[in-house]
């Protein structure tokens, strides 16, 4: 194409295609740029919208080559260096990525998401501070957002950097004013004094920038003795603590009654947990490719009757399939740490410990109670030995062994104070704390100084092996949960290595997970309603050696014949609620009732 009037066909183009992003219709945007490109393909303007829209669609390969071709045309392009260093952040090319968002920063400084994906790229690489710096930046050029100080709040977290913590929660709690624009839900469940209807707040305002149109309802409700087919979506197929929660229920569904498809968005990845969680469903399906769109019809083809969204809102999960309604029922369970805040999923599969009855208000979905606990831990192993001589872990002879292997970034500067009371009140105890960051040691030992705490009473130990790992918790005292984000799959290995586990159970979802669990096994005396009774009750255990025992004999005991480490019985429960979703459903009813 030449001529005076190519850069007016050209014009129309784009403006065709921003129309139909601008009605959500991404793959056709990228229909009609495609089709241009004989020709288009010369003019750099179609080739960076082109890139733009793949983009959007996650075909970050294709979108490379395209974005590429553009800047040479226009090397000053703010929008195609963000795209480029997007696209190549996505296709976990993160070195590759810092150039060109730094660019695009360059020539737009007010670009608020280049300075989030910069930050993120080096967050990858493990550049913590300087990644704080490029947010910090942000800030300084007014270009700050509600996604900039959330991740950099996250950041400082995981660095043990209390330095402006009260200053940054007053700072993203002031997003309300904005219908919290920007802020990451999966980051909000760590701060500190959300309340649950905040964070349904929170995760609507986050899931309406996924939400897409969703297909036609199917035609009818399925034959009544048809097997349940059950379709599990997750990114995590792999040895996650969300693959290895799965792999015990999908090698132990019913096949008489389900046929069983998982539809993954994970990595690849070789190691043994990911060969078996591909071998287990009749059907494993990799989606990554896949645009939302595609991926949908691609469910909605298999006829799957029950979707189950693993994910939610975290890492590498895709929020705008479900919200295409893939398959008539759809159920939200496991990863996310509460609501969506949409009604992208009919139930929320949960139990009544982590989500009692009066909470159903905080909730966009409706429950699906399993009886006993949410978790499955089969760790399908000998338990882990406590040994006499606790020299090799560097633990002094004679202490009282208190213990938090969580994540950095469930830590608050409010809770590292009540543990240090807890210390102050036990003169013969330690603490042993997993080692994140190089310089996260250095600041606690520094904060436990200020408080009057030897800092060599805390003792920092790095991250190991699944199996060291075990045997480090079979080895500690008291396990002492955090909060507001409480212990998960930490705390089912906690209570497999028999170690009692202390736990505030507040009132959100990720305040009760270790609760959850700690109940199932009968332990509910290790529960408490508040932060003093938590510092009360772990001076008491270990000060009274004789009433730790007993809980400690008890948990033993217990752990041989509870649900949370026996897989063929807890997927026989998942299966009954299942069952109850397919009968509603096949019944013409609604999922406005709970299950359970």
């Amino acid at each position: 194409m030449g001529g005076p009037g190519a850069g007016a066909a050209v014009l129309a183009t784009i403006k065709s295609a921003r129309a139909l992003v601008n009605q959500g219709r991404n793959a056709d945007a990228a229909a009609l740029l495609t089709s241009a490109l004989p020709a288009m393909g010369q003019y750099g303007s179609i080739r960076a919208t082109l890139g733009e829209v793949q983009c959007r669609l996650g075909r970050y390969r294709d979108a490379i080559p395209n974005l590429n071709a553009a800047l040479a045309q226009d090397p000053d392009h703010a929008p195609s260096h963000f795209y480029l260093g997007a696209a190549l952040h996505a296709s976990a090319q993160y070195k590759k990525a810092i150039p060109s968002l730094q660019r695009a920063i360059q020539l737009s400084p007010g670009m608020s998401d280049a300075y989030r994906m910069m930050a993120a790229a080096l967050q990858a690489i493990k550049a913590y501070p300087d990644a704080i710096a490029v947010l910090d930046a942000a800030r300084a050029n007014g270009a700050a957002s509600g996604m900039t100080e959330a991740l950099c709040y996250h950041l400082r977290q995981m660095m043990a950097d209390w330095s402006v913590f009260d200053q940054s929660i007053a700072w993203l709690r002031g997003l309300k004013a904005v219908n919290y624009s920007g802020l990451d839900p999966a980051v909000a469940l760590t701060i500190p004094g959300f309340t649950p209807m905040e964070q349904r707040e929170i995760a609507h305002a986050h899931g309406s920038r996924f939400a897409g149109p969703p297909l036609p309802p199917p035609n009818t409700t399925g034959d009544p003795l048809r097997k349940i087919r059950v379709g599990y979506l997750s990114a995590d197929f792999y040895d996650h603590p969300v693959g290895r929660h799965m792999l015990g229920i999908l090698e132990n569904h019913d096949r008489s009654r389900f046929e069983i498809f998982a539809y993954s968005l994970a990595p690849d990845k070789t190691d043994t947990i990911t060969q078996r969680l591909r071998a287990a469903p009749q059907r494993f399906v990799d989606l990554r490719s896949s645009t939302d769109d595609e991926a949908a019809a691609l469910i909605r083809g298999d006829d799957v009757e029950i979707l189950v969204d693993l994910g939610g809102y975290t890492e590498g999960t895709r929020p705008g399939l479900p919200s295409r309604r893939a398959a008539p029922i759809q159920a939200l369970y496991l990863g996310n740490g509460g609501t969506t805040g949409h009604r992208f999923h009919d139930y929320i599969i949960t139990d009544p410990a982590i989500s009692p009855s009066e909470m159903q208000s905080h909730y966009s979905e409706t429950f699906a109670w399993l009886p006993e606990t949410l978790f499955n831990a089969d760790h399908g192993t000998a338990y882990p030995a406590r040994e006499l001589d606790r020299g090799r872990w560097h633990l002094p002879p004679g202490a009282f062994v208190f213990c938090s292997f969580n994540n950095t970034t469930k830590l608050t500067p409010h809770l590292f104070r009540i543990w240090m009371d807890i210390l102050r009140a036990v003169p013969h105890g330690v603490l042993w704390i997993r080692d994140y960051y190089p310089t996260s040691a250095k600041r606690m030992q520094t904060a436990a100084v200020a408080q009057g705490i030897d800092p060599a009473r805390l003792v920092f130990c790095a991250t190991s092996s699944r199996e060291e790992h075990l045997l480090r918790l079979a080895n500690a005292d008291l396990f002492l949960d955090s909060h507001p984000y409480g212990a998960g799959s930490t705390a089912a290995d906690a209570l497999w290595a028999g170690l009692p586990i202390l736990t505030y159970a507040g009132d959100t979802y990720v305040s009760r997970m270790c609760a959850s669990q700690v109940m199932a096994l009968g332990l509910a005396d290790l529960v408490v309603a508040s932060l003093e009774a938590y510092r009360d009750r772990a001076i008491a255990l270990a000060t009274h050696p004789a009433d730790l025992a007993a809980l400690r004999a008890r948990l033993v005991e217990s752990r041989r014949t509870t649900i949370l480490f026996d897989s063929p019985r807890f997927t026989r429960q998942l299966e009954d609620v299942l069952q109850e979703m397919s009968r509603r459903h096949r019944a013409g009813l609604p999922h406005t009732t709970p299950i359970g």
